[in-house]
């Protein structure tokens, strides 16, 4: 158990860093730069740490100091153009269900949660028969005339102007309504979801102050349609002067 524990540890740790590598290698404003600077030398501190860590702990805490960095640059910084954002979906768990649940339904895979005001909902991770063989979370419905709902990720966000994107779709098998499903982020819907496979989805939205955010799939109420999965959910921070 032990070595397991030191191998997710060391493998957080080489997943972080990587993440970090990206931020600091984006191009910043010039006004960003002292920012650029410290987040380079909190990667380059890890580095040193992590090389003499003789426990999980010590490890664990060479991640928490990492990626305290890498939230206050985040918060702080701000890309210089839309085509290099930062990507911050190492602040998301499980982001493309890697992790899944095979077994029982009404089990939600770590890092994912539901809300939902009516309807008869079974939840879990499956695996797609399409090409690829894609995972990802599936929602299903006994009755096919449900309520309004929303699966999502949450992540705590400083004010600044996101993108997210992910892989989403639906199935609706009743011809009575019409299902209305978008991608959504801190209450801003994206575009209305076309009944069908898995397809990517996109959605920008401003966040005001700091504060959690759900992110995922947001169903309309008096809606008809009996599955809906979702995965691949990545999350930018995008530069506030290009909107």
């Amino acid at each position: 158990t032990n070595a397991a524990d030191a191998i997710e540890a060391y493998a957080a740790y080489l997943e972080l860093k990587a993440y970090a590598d990206a931020l600091v290698a984006v191009a910043v404003d010039a006004e960003y730069s002292a920012d650029n600077q410290t987040l380079d030398g909190a990667i380059t501190t890890a580095e040193s740490d992590i090389a003499t860590v003789t426990t999980v702990a010590e490890n664990e805490e060479v991640n928490t100091a990492l990626r305290a960095a890498m939230d206050t640059y985040a918060a702080t910084a701000e890309p210089s153009s839309a085509e290099d954002p930062f990507n911050l979906t190492y602040m998301l768990t499980n982001p493309d269900v890697t992790d899944y649940w095979t077994g029982t339904w009404y089990v939600v895979p770590d890092g994912w949660y539901t809300d939902q005001t009516g309807g008869n909902f079974q939840v879990m991770a499956n695996e797609e028969l399409g090409p690829g063989g894609e995972v990802f979370i599936e929602y299903w419905s006994e009755n096919a005339r449900t309520s309004g709902f929303v699966l999502y990720q949450k992540a705590t966000l400083p004010e600044g102007t996101y993108k997210m994107t992910g892989r989403v779709g639906l199935l609706q098998d009743t011809g009575d309504a019409t299902a209305n499903m978008t991608f959504s982020a801190n209450e801003t819907d994206g575009t209305q979801i076309a009944v069908g496979s898995l397809a990517d989805q996109s959605v920008e939205f401003v966040n005001q102050t700091e504060q959690e955010v759900k992110i995922g799939l947001k169903a309309q109420e008096g809606n008809t349609y009996r599955w809906i999965g979702i995965n691949d959910i990545k999350m930018y921070k995008v530069p506030a002067k290009a909107y």
